[in-house]
C-alpha cells in the first residue's frame, strides 16, 4: 500500500448508484505524470463531492486512455459508499454523480488505516525491512510467537547472567491487578488473589505474580510470573524478605496467618519472587521424616519412631506415693523419693570379727623420716573393725621403722615399730570408724631404713539395727 498525492480533477462522464467503473477527466500526480495502478499497489481511494453529497470509492484497476487525457477506474468488490470510520466497510452500490464532480485523491482513512499506529495495534501481512534494528522494553517472550530480545538469547544460549523471568499466560478467577500475589486454581483452572488467611490460597497450590491486569474469565495481560523478578511493586525496602499477606493479593514484610515466603525486595519496586526458598527441608529433616535418621536434634527436630518410643508417655506418670503393682504406670521423681523417706530404714552396724571384707595387699615402702601414707581403704558404714597389716624394716645399721593405723590423715591406731632385718610381723588391733572414714596405715624411718608394709586387711561382721521393742508394759 502506498501514499499518492494528485492533482484534483473530476469525473468526465454521469455516474450512476449501481456503476462499476468512473471515468475521470483528467488522472496525473503533482508533476502531470500520468498515474498508474503500480503507484498505489492493490487498491487506492478516490474521493466524490458534488454540493454536500460525498462517497468514497475503492477502486482495484486503472486504465489510462491513449486517445485523450481521460482516465477509468475500476471499482473494487464493494468498494462503493465505503465509510469514514473503521472497519471502514463498502457496499456494492453509492450516491449518483453528474459529469464535473470533483474527484480527490488525498489521506483518505481507509488509506491510513493501512500503515503501523502508535497508538492501535495492528497486524502485517507483508515482510517489513528495517534499516536499523527495532528495539523493545516489553520484556521477554512469553507464547511461542512473541519476539525474543538479545538479552534474552544471550541469557539462554551464552550463559551471561540475569534474571530470566518464567512467565505463564493464565485467566483470571476474579478483579487482578498487576503486581498482586496470586495463585492456581486447578478447579476452576484460574488464577485467584492469595491470602494468608486461607491456607489453600497459599499452602500446595501454585504461587505466581500477576504482571498485568486480569477479571474472572478474562485472560490476565502479560501472564502470570511464576519465577523471577517482578517490577510491578512500590514502597518495597531492598534486600527485605516478604511473606503473603493476610490482605488478598498483597506483600506483606511480617508473615500473615499462614507464613508462606514469596521472596526478597532487589529494589524498591522490584521483587524477587522465588516462594518458599527459605522454607525447604534439609535432607537430615528428609530423613527424619523417613524414619531413617536417628535422634532428634538442633538441626534435626523431627522425632522418628524409633525416638518417639523412647520417650516418655506423660498419661502414664504417677505421682501418687504409695506405689503399686501396675507394669505400664512410672513414678515421678518426687514420688519416689517420698514412698523412700517414709519406708522403715535399719542402720547398718560393723563389729570387729574375723570375717575378711576387703584387702589391700600390694608391698609399699618409705625410706624418710616423715610420716608417710602407704594404705588406704575407704569404708562405708560405722561400726568397729579389725585393721591388720604386716610390717618390717631393713637397713645396714640398727635402725628400725614406725608404723601406724591413720583415720582421715589423723593418728587413730597404736604406733607400731619394727627392728631392722626382722621378718615382716602382723600388727592387728580394733577401732572405731564412722561410714565415709579412711583407714590408713602410714611408716617412718630413722637413718637409713627403710620400712615396708603389706597385706592392709580389714575385718569385721554386719548387722542391722533392730527394731524398738517394748521393755516394761
Amino acid at each position: 500500500m502506498k501514499i499518492v498525492k494528485a492533482l484534483k480533477t473530476t469525473l468526465y462522464a454521469p455516474l450512476s448508484s449501481s456503476d462499476t467503473s468512473l471515468i475521470l477527466k483528467r488522472f496525473v500526480d503533482l508533476d502531470g505524470n500520468e498515474l498508474a495502478m503500480s503507484d498505489f499497489g492493490d487498491w487506492g481511494v478516490v474521493v466524490l463531492k458534488s454540493g454536500d453529497v460525498v462517497e468514497m470509492i475503492k477502486f482495484s484497476g486503472l486504465s489510462q486512455s491513449s486517445t485523450d487525457t481521460t482516465c477509468t477506474l475500476t471499482v473494487a468488490t464493494t468498494g462503493r459508499s465505503i465509510a469514514g470510520t473503521s472497519p471502514y466497510a463498502g457496499a456494492s452500490t453509492g450516491e449518483d454523480f453528474n459529469a464535473g464532480a470533483e474527484a480527490i485523491i488525498s489521506n483518505d482513512p481507509l488509506t491510513l488505516s493501512r500503515f503501523a499506529n502508535l497508538d492501535v495495534a495492528g497486524t502485517f501481512t507483508e515482510i517489513m525491512t528495517f534499516s536499523a534494528l527495532p528495539q523493545t522494553t516489553a520484556g521477554n517472550p512469553v507464547v511461542a510467537n512473541d519476539l525474543t530480545r538479545k538479552a534474552y538469547v544471550d541469557s539462554v544460549v551464552a550463559g551471561i547472567a540475569t534474571t530470566i523471568n518464567v512467565i505463564v499466560p493464565g485467566v483470571g478467577g476474579e478483579t487482578i491487578t498487576a503486581g498482586q500475589l496470586v495463585y492456581f486454581d486447578d478447579t476452576d483452572n484460574e488464577w485467584k488473589l492469595c491470602d494468608a488467611d486461607t491456607a489453600g490460597t497459599v499452602e500446595n497450590v501454585m504461587l505466581g505474580v500477576a504482571q498485568g491486569a486480569g477479571s474472572n474469565g478474562v485472560a490476565i495481560v502479560g501472564g502470570v510470573l511464576v519465577r523471577g523478578l517482578d517490577a510491578n511493586q512500590t514502597g518495597l525496602t531492598a534486600g527485605a524478605i516478604y511473606y503473603a499477606s493476610n490482605t488478598p493479593g498483597a506483600l506483606s514484610a511480617t508473615p500473615g496467618t499462614k507464613e508462606v515466603t514469596f521472596g526478597f525486595a532487589y529494589s524498591t519496586t522490584e521483587f524477587y519472587f522465588n516462594p518458599r526458598f527459605n522454607q525447604q527441608l534439609t535432607e537430615d529433616q528428609q530423613d527424619a521424616l523417613a524414619g531413617t535418621s536417628g535422634t532428634p536434634s538442633t538441626t534435626n527436630p523431627y522425632a522418628t519412631k524409633a525416638t518417639t518410643d523412647l520417650a516418655e508417655v506423660l498419661t502414664n506418670k504417677d505421682t501418687t506415693v504409695t506405689l503399686g503393682t501396675s507394669d505400664t504406670l512410672y513414678p515421678s521423681q518426687k514420688a519416689v523419693k517420698t514412698y523412700a523417706d517414709a519406708q522403715d530404714v535399719k542402720t547398718c552396724y560393723l563389729t570387729a570379727s574375723d570375717t575378711l571384707q576387703q584387702s589391700a595387699n600390694t608391698e609399699r615402702t618409705n625410706n624418710n623420716g616423715t610420716p608417710t601414707l602407704l594404705k588406704s581403704i575407704r569404708i562405708h558404714h560405722t561400726g568397729t573393725i579389725r585393721v591388720k597389716f604386716d610390717a618390717k624394716s631393713t637397713t645396714s645399721t640398727a635402725d628400725g621403722a614406725t608404723f601406724r593405723v591413720y583415720k582421715n590423715g589423723s593418728t587413730h591406731g597404736t604406733q607400731q615399730t619394727t627392728t631392722s632385718g626382722d621378718p615382716y610381723t602382723t600388727f592387728s588391733e580394733d577401732l572405731t570408724f564412722s561410714a565415709g572414714d579412711y583407714i590408713q596405715v602410714y611408716a617412718w624411718v630413722a637413718g637409713t631404713t627403710i620400712a615396708y608394709v603389706q597385706n592392709f586387711r580389714i575385718y569385721y561382721t554386719q548387722t542391722l539395727g533392730l527394731d524398738n521393742a517394748v521393755i516394761t508394759d
